[in-house]
């Protein structure tokens, strides 16, 4: 769950989108820096776990379609979830 401007909101990890360097968001999406702090293989997903610049944590979900073990390069790496 997040807090913006007296707003709580629940965000599906799923529905994330990480965006790393060089990659643009869309203008309509709300962008957040974060830095991962654990990847998490998951058969046919790895999850990402993100510790956000102003505390919070969000969990993303991203579908397995790198080679195994590239997504263990995201960990500790910033990143911008969208």
């Amino acid at each position: 769950m997040l807090s913006r401007d007296g707003v709580r909101f629940v965000v599906r990890p799923e529905k994330i989108r990480m965006l790393t360097e060089g990659d643009q968001a869309d203008p309509d999406m709300t962008v957040e820096q974060g830095t991962v702090e654990e990847v998490v293989y998951v058969g046919m997903s790895t999850r990402y776990v993100v510790r956000l610049d102003r505390g919070e944590q969000l969990v993303a979900v991203r579908q397995n379609m790198d080679a195994p073990g590239d997504a263990q390069r995201f960990q500790g790496r910033p990143v911008r979830l969208a």
